[in-house]
């Protein structure tokens, strides 16, 4: 027992880093030649297995830096106009966050991608960015499908997956875009409450669509989303109002 100790430190301290290297197959030789058992071979792979998990925890490490250093501002690039003074809303698209991140990411190694799950009650989408190393890390976030505007099963469930992609990998990444980012998944579909709005064919509509939209937004603590919203009511609200005093039009 005493002997295969021995073995087992001598051989720990041959897989400290040579030349970028750890001698693993050396060290396993030379518990061979010396007959020790399994459990140091065992212990031998152990070894190996967390000194790799390391050296790939520090390589992620070194790379995110690199990455956070020089990584571009994120700004907002779409606006959606809802008409009224000033009324608009501009956000950054998930396209323009790859299109602008991807090659910077590459450039130290890093990648990420997204795994998915779904029930009746949720969403759930997983950001995973891993180095070339093998280390990763993840965020998660879960919502329920959309169903604002009056979008199809399909198109609910399509618009929370492309929002929860979009705010997960801004997470992993601990990014946000370029201002105050308030657009969350109320600002995110404000174009389909407002084509909600514009759709009601009487008052009592107008004032259901109003209701989800502003609860929508004073929960996305969105005080632009609830002006948005406002003038979006006073509009269809006065288009109505001027239908019932002329029929005809």
């Amino acid at each position: 027992m005493v002997h295969e100790t021995a073995i087992s430190k001598k051989a720990e301290t041959q897989l400290l880093p040579v030349n970028g290297t750890t001698p693993l197959m050396g060290a396993i030789h030379l518990a061979m030649e010396k007959g020790v058992g399994v459990d140091v071979l065992a212990k031998l792979l152990e070894m190996q297995e967390r000194w790799e998990a390391n050296q790939a925890r520090k390589a992620f490490e070194e790379a995110f830096a690199a990455f956070k250093s020089g990584a571009p501002k994120l700004e907002k690039t779409k606006e959606v106009s809802f008409g009224g003074k000033g009324a608009a809303y501009k956000y950054t698209p998930l396209d323009v966050i790859a299109n602008a991140l991807g090659p910077q990411l590459a450039n130290h190694g890093l990648s990420y991608n997204w795994k998915q799950e779904s029930n009746k009650e949720s969403i759930t989408v997983t950001c995973i960015l891993r180095h070339v190393d093998g280390h990763s890390i993840e965020n998660t976030l879960s919502a329920g499908a959309d169903p604002s505007g009056s979008k199809n099963s399909i198109q609910a469930i399509g618009s929370t997956v492309s929002y929860l992609r979009r705010y997960t990998l801004l997470g992993v990444l601990g990014m946000a875009t370029s201002d105050e980012d308030t657009d969350g998944i109320t600002m995110g579909n404000a174009v389909d409450f407002v084509a909600n709005m514009e759709a009601a064919s009487d008052m009592d509509e107008l004032a259901r669509a109003y209701k989800e939209a502003v609860q929508a937004a004073l929960k996305a603590s969105d005080s632009k989303a609830v002006k948005i919203f406002m003038e979006a009511k006073n509009r269809r609200a006065a288009e109505l109002a001027k239908r019932g005093r002329n029929p005809g039009e």
